[in-house]
């Protein structure tokens, strides 16, 4: 019972309602819906007016029911706690039973997200939510109450010596230390919250990105951007499963491809499995061909024309395509690799993949001609984005949960070897190699105190998994405020060249990949904005 109202409250139920039954003509009237938890109720001496507690809010309403008032409502009184039954003496006057006083964990659960999810996720039992709530210890507060709201007398068993004064059971002997441990994580949050989840401060970056241009689209998350052979785009994909083209200022987004002929049910903003999600774009320039990594099917292709896209490969080494990524064709040898980034989760969980700490991820090589998918590299912790070098020498592959650039020597004296390229100031997303043969990372977010605790081990992130939703994980991981970040490497050393940010998301957030063009033009996308932004390197070059 606890548990319910204790999640009634903590996610603002506001299915609440007054009602009234007539019993003469067994009418039932509701007088007052959307409230917060409603619960205790009292009628005035003279039958003006009707009070109710809205628990949640720690609030007692007034409805009028008769007078020039009748049929509005306002706030009767503001508790310090929260509110049970309501009863009314003989002079008129009311008294009120709160349940437990507004503490700190209760003023956390309630003001922060993460931490409400967390409560609600946790397999704690109705005594230590008990005890949580109160404190730690039971305690009795009851109010008297005027009748215009005022408050006449306040009575407590502050120790709640009456509960103590008993023998206390093993259990609640047992709990109540335990219970202490999500008070003093509460205390700690609630003072250094900030610090917690604040994204670190990068040395030498440019903070330019919140000049470039916007481009709306008509759709959500353009992943991955590629131009054709005839320069023509960008190419994006989106979450409801469509692959769009940029057709200049005046003609706008274009319907190119699609990766499911199922479209009957596809969301605009929200993934639906059987619609695709497509990530990764790279043109095939010889043939015109778009090859696509989806994040449910595996690699696909659609003709210069567009439309129904077809599956290319949804298999390496018997085992299936969980999560396609991002990829690059070599065109001179008939080959692609591309990265599939898990063997359990698909896209939609991809935050749990990088918090789970579970090395899954796979780099496959796909050989055109022979169609044959062969594993290079595995035991990789969310490889993300997926780069060819310039001279097709080696090929690099992002693994976020590490934050480390591999390098895989795919031709030359060193072919079959693989080395450590970059390591990069947080969890990374794609990355494209530029006219010159450098390399652009998008970066999701940058680490914080919050990122190194749960990538500090497994079970830590695994903790996280199952007490967190995936939009509290996102929040959390961002620090809060979603904000943009890409960095530039040497495509020889792996040096870091620039660093470019937007870290106040004024502009960009949630950056999934940065395409530079030989105009000069800096493309850049987003995993779940509905937008690409347009930047001049020239804003750059010359800070």
């Amino acid at each position: 019972m606890f548990r319910q109202f204790l999640a009634a409250v903590l996610n603002f139920d506001k299915t609440g309602r007054l009602i009234k039954y007539d019993r003469a003509s067994k009418k039932v009237t509701v007088l007052l819906q959307g409230i917060a938890f409603a619960n205790g109720v009292a009628l005035s001496k003279d039958r003006s007016f009707v009070l109710v507690a809205e628990t949640t809010t720690c609030k007692i309403l007034r409805l009028w029911l008769s007078g020039p008032k009748a049929g509005t409502q306002d706030v009767f009184a503001q508790l310090p706690g929260f509110p049970d039954n309501v009863r009314r003496n003989s002079n008129g006057e009311f008294w009120v039973a709160i349940h437990s006083k507004k503490g700190l964990f209760a003023k956390l659960s309630l003001s922060q997200t993460w931490f409400r999810d967390l409560v609600l996720r946790l397999p704690i039992s109705p005594p230590r939510l008990h005890s949580l709530f109160t404190g730690g210890r039971p305690h009795a507060t009851a109010l008297k109450l005027s009748e215009s709201g005022e408050v006449l007398e306040v009575l407590e068993d502050k120790e709640g010596k009456r509960l103590r004064d008993r023998e206390m059971p093993i259990t609640r002997r047992v709990l109540t230390p335990v219970a202490a441990a999500p008070v003093i994580i509460a205390v700690v949050c609630f003072y250094f919250w900030s610090s917690i989840i604040a994204p670190d401060r990068l040395k030498g970056t440019k903070h330019v990105l919140q000049v470039a241009k916007t481009i709306p689209i008509p759709g959500v998350g353009p992943e991955s951007l590629e131009f054709d052979s005839q320069g023509e785009g960008p190419y994006v994909g989106v979450t409801d499963g469509r692959i769009l083209k940029w057709r200049g200022e005046e003609l706008g987004w274009v319907d190119f491809a699609y990766m499911s002929p199922h479209r009957d049910n596809c969301s605009r903003d929200k993934v639906v499995p059987s619609c695709g999600r497509p990530l990764g774009l790279s043109f095939h320039k010889k043939t015109g061909d778009l090859y696509i990594c989806d994040g449910y099917f595996g690699v696909m292709k659609v003709g210069p024309e567009g439309g129904l896209a077809e599956l290319v490969v949804d298999e390496a080494e018997g085992q299936k395509v969980m999560f396609a990524n991002q990829m690059d064709i070599d065109e001179e040898e008939e080959v692609f690799y591309f990265n599939d980034s898990s063997d359990k989760y698909h896209f939609e969980q991809v935050f749990y993949v990088y918090m789970s700490g579970d090395k899954k991820g796979r780099v496959i090589r796909y050989d055109m001609k022979k169609k044959e998918a062969k594993v290079i590299m595995d035991k990789l912790h969310l490889p993300n984005g997926l780069a060819l070098s310039k001279d097709g020498s080696f090929v690099l592959t992002c693994e976020s949960g590490t934050d480390i650039i591999h390098r895989i020597w795919v031709k030359g004296p060193k072919a079959g070897t693989n080395e450590i390229f970059a390591k990069i100031p947080g969890p990374m997303d794609n990355i494209r190699r530029t006219p010159t043969g450098d390399f652009w990372v998008a970066l999701q977010s940058k680490h914080s105190l919050f990122t190194r605790v749960f990538l500090s081990h497994s079970l830590v992130g695994k903790f996280f998994m199952k007490t967190l939703k995936a939009e509290t994980a996102i929040y959390l991981i961002n620090g809060g405020k979603p904000h943009g970040i890409i960095v530039k490497l040497s495509g020889e050393t792996g040096e870091i060249l620039e660093i470019l940010e937007d870290s106040e998301g004024k502009t960009m957030m949630y950056v999934s990949e940065a395409y530079e063009r030989e105009d000069g033009k800096l493309w850049i996308g987003s995993v779940y904005f509905p937008a690409v932004w347009v930047l001049d390197t020239s804003v750059y070059d010359r800070k």
